[in-house]
């Protein structure tokens, strides 16, 4: 019970693993709502706000779409910053081609 309740982070599991980890240390020593409590002092605080929102939610199913969540938002997050890198890059293409335009209309007149 002690490592339930200070041994164990999430790390790099999913949220529905680390559930399962807190489950099997709980054995019978430990309601749901107890494990809920445990569950969300683990995760995130973005994570935790999202989950407001699935009061009455089973657990499992909670964490389970928490995961997808998470591994949702980290795509949309990686795919955000290669967008505005490439974003960046046609900018700056943009002006050398201009300042190329600008010194060829120079060199013809």
């Amino acid at each position: 019970m002690r490592t339930l309740l200070l041994g164990i982070e999430l790390g790099d599991k999913k949220l529905l693993q680390l559930l399962h980890e807190m489950r099997a240390l709980a054995r019978e020593n430990a309601t749901e709502g107890f494990l809920r409590i445990l569950w969300q002092q683990r995760i995130s605080a973005r994570i935790r706000e999202m989950l407001l929102i699935f009061d009455g939610t089973n657990l499992n199913k909670l964490a389970e779409c928490m995961d997808k969540l998470k591994d949702y938002d980290s795509i949309s997050v990686n795919s955000t910053s290669n967008s505005n890198k490439l974003q960046d890059t046609m900018q700056q293409l943009l002006k050398q081609m201009a300042t190329l335009t600008t010194q060829v209309e120079m060199l013809t007149k």
